[in-house]
């Protein structure tokens, strides 16, 4: 199996900017840039409701086989708690909905380097793989 990696850039509105990550297999010729991308404009209008109701505007949202299982925008402020970051919320959101805090085979999209907090989170949480912009 071959995997050959780039990286691409979505500007602020989500447009397709250049070459974040992309991974293509050439054992099955699947390419997933344009899901990456897909998912990144998502984590971008995450980011916009967050900077609407007057966050730092980061979203982020988390994927496991092609579906949203968890979503989440920066709320410290209005929340009143500093470890509510975007990508802390998606995990919370997702570990409800699937019902474990494991969360195996998920890859999470986040339109910011994510925090050494998240980024520990999301390892004892096992996600697979992020993607950020």
């Amino acid at each position: 199996m071959q995997a050959s990696y780039e990286s691409i850039r979505v500007d602020e509105k989500g447009n397709h900017a250049g070459s974040v990550y992309a991974v293509t297999c050439s054992c099955n010729e699947v390419s997933i840039e344009m899901n990456d991308t897909n998912w990144m404009r998502h984590a971008l209008t995450l980011a916009a409701r967050a900077e609407s109701e007057g966050e730092v505007p980061v979203g982020a949202v988390l994927v496991r086989d092609g579906e949203v299982i968890g979503e989440g925008w920066n709320r410290p402020i209005g929340t009143h708690d500093p470890s509510a970051h975007a990508e802390m919320l998606a995990l919370r959101d997702a570990a409800k909905r699937v019902g474990n805090y494991r969360l195996p085979d998920s890859t999470m999209y986040v339109t910011l380097e994510p925090c050494p907090m998240c980024v520990g989170a999301m390892i004892h949480a096992r996600v697979a793989r992020v993607v950020f912009a």
